[in-house]
């Protein structure tokens, strides 16, 4: 499996739209684990690239 997603990369789930970062990159499955935050909770789930959407924009640090 060749991924354009890396560790660290802000996704998003195609069907809920949910705002996602990449927590680890499995190839040998073909998945990749997301970790997100609701509320205190913190969430982690893996899914299918082709379930993702790689984030447009990235975040710039404040100066």
């Amino acid at each position: 499996m060749e991924s354009q997603f890396k560790v660290g990369d802000i996704v998003i789930d195609r069907e809920g739209g949910l705002r996602m970062k990449i927590a680890a990159v499995d190839k040998a499955a073909g998945t990749v684990r997301c970790t997100w935050t609701r509320g205190p909770a913190k969430h982690s789930r893996s899914f299918a690239p082709d379930a993702l959407i790689m984030r447009a924009a990235k975040a710039t640090p404040a100066k």
